[in-house]
């Protein structure tokens, strides 16, 4: 069997709670949106009564996408020329995406897992997986 992996998983608390999936300039990223549409179904399928992962975002550089991990159709969709600071598409990104959104959410007791899955093995944390690790 395959292992497959996206680019980056990113944790709050224990939880990976976004995906980043990231594709050449050249791709069309109509073309991959199943891809880490299905690294999102994968890992919410390993938890009883809960989907802790509720984001992924496609990029290939000139076009990022956010996405609800259950919905079809993009939430936002940022040009590169968006990522400057007081952007309005920019900042309404970080909103979806800031630790602080999820912070509620941060479970204490571990929830029920159904088997292990080998996409959950090895994934890539692009930040600390505790509240207590962040500087500042």
């Amino acid at each position: 069997m395959a292992l497959y992996r996206p680019d980056f998983a990113v944790k709050v608390g224990r939880d990976i709670r976004w995906i980043l999936e990231a594709k050449s300039p050249a791709e069309d990223l109509d073309r991959h949106v199943a891809q880490p549409r299905s690294y999102c179904t994968i890992l919410n399928g390993e938890f009883l009564n809960s989907n802790p992962v509720q984001y992924f975002v496609l990029t290939n550089g000139h076009s990022t996408r956010l996405y609800q991990w259950d919905y079809n159709a993009p939430l936002l969709e940022l040009s590169f020329e968006d990522f400057t600071d007081g952007n309005q598409k920019y900042d309404e990104l970080k909103k979806f995406l800031d630790r602080d959104a999820f912070m509620s959410q941060i479970r204490t007791e571990p929830l029920t897992m159904r088997t292990s899955h080998h996409l959950v093995r090895g994934l890539y944390t692009m930040v600390p997986t505790a509240a207590d690790d962040w500087p500042g």
